[in-house]
């Protein structure tokens, strides 16, 4: 599938993973997520769902086409079944995402969230690097973020870069559904 598409979103210092995987079935709290599982769900694929509390290294949660991964150092992995460059390129996709993220964001009670390629995302949380580190990281490894998500991806003749991280907050992704209406 190529790169995927990544968010890492800082969680609560007490968070009920048990109730978390509750929560997610939950179609008024988790209405973008359960919406892509349903269309998956029509294929005949069954959501699983792995919960490790004593999280020894990093704890792993599977729900459909939404992964989950949660480092020590409070830091969750969103990966969604979408490439790095669909999400970047298409505006539908980017939206709906978008929107998967706001609700984790909500429910984790933060204000921002870092979308990135998967293998910038599962580095730094297998590194246990806070969010504070991975921003400092991509700083340096990328330099300062676009001023938006559409000019990470950029088209040439014979490829395409599409090299680079975008810092997003509850805001911007509040004022942005709401100029899709």
């Amino acid at each position: 599938m190529g790169v995927i598409f990544t968010a890492l979103i800082q969680y609560p210092e007490v968070l009920d993973f048990r109730k978390l995987v509750d929560d997610l079935k939950d179609v008024k709290m988790f209405p973008k997520t359960n919406e892509i599982n349903e269309e998956r769900n029509n294929l005949n694929t069954k959501m699983n769902t792995y919960v490790d509390t004593d999280m020894e290294e990093y704890l792993e949660l599977d729900f459909g086409k939404v992964d989950l991964t949660f480092n020590r150092s409070k830091v969750a992995c969103i990966r969604i079944g979408c490439s790095w460059d669909y999400f970047l390129s298409d505006d539908e996709t980017r939206l709906l995402i978008r929107g998967i993220c706001e609700e984790f964001v909500r429910y984790f009670k933060q204000d921002r969230i870092i979308y990135l390629p998967d293998h910038y995302g599962l580095d730094y949380v297998y590194r246990e690097n806070n969010i504070e580190q991975i921003i400092t990281s991509l700083k340096k490894r990328l330099g300062d973020q676009p001023e938006n998500i559409e000019s990470i991806y950029k088209e040439f003749e014979e490829y395409v870069e599409d090299d680079g991280y975008y810092i997003d907050t509850l805001e911007s992704l509040i004022e942005d559904n709401h100029n899709s209406i």
